[in-house]
């Protein structure tokens, strides 16, 4: 995170990289044997950021912008073979992504405004919430946010 112009090409190509390849080359090993079996659920988590962006995170709001479309396009083409694939956007997630940006929690804190974070166990419980529902259920894309936030 940083402004654009000022972090290195190779910081953003990694950031590119991991959080788009890791996406699709994850649903490339299991989507042909769902597609097969007429049955399965793959479920993204992009970003509010990928419709909220900020100035300090342009590849990474970009790179979640391209994960909800791959998983809108894919669900349109993977419908027809009862593969469900969802799309879920959180807030901020309580993790320990200031260590990657040598800043401690506090700051990181200090440099958002505060804000209120969503706990990694709660994102959890609600993958498994749409992870259970009937096969003939698709939550296409869920936006969760803290209660208190006010974007």
């Amino acid at each position: 995170m940083g402004e654009f112009r000022d972090l290195p090409i190779d910081k953003t190509h990694y950031e590119i990289e991991v959080l788009i390849n890791g996406v699709v080359n994850g649903i490339k090993i299991v989507l042909p044997d769902m597609s097969a079996r007429k049955s399965g659920t793959i479920i993204n988590i992009s970003s509010i950021g990928d419709r909220k962006p900020s100035p300090l995170g342009v590849a990474y709001h970009a790179s979640k912008h391209a994960v909800r479309c791959i998983s809108e396009s894919l669900q349109m083409a993977e419908a027809k073979n009862n593969v469900r694939i969802m799309n879920i956007a959180p807030g901020l997630i309580k993790t320990n992504i200031h260590a990657t940006m040598g800043i401690s929690f506090e700051a990181y804190c200090e440099m958002l405004g505060n804000p209120t974070f969503i706990m990694p166990e709660e994102l959890a419980e609600i993958i498994m919430f749409c992870w259970k529902l009937p096969q003939r259920i698709c939550i296409r894309d869920l936006v969760v946010m803290p209660t208190d936030c006010a974007f």
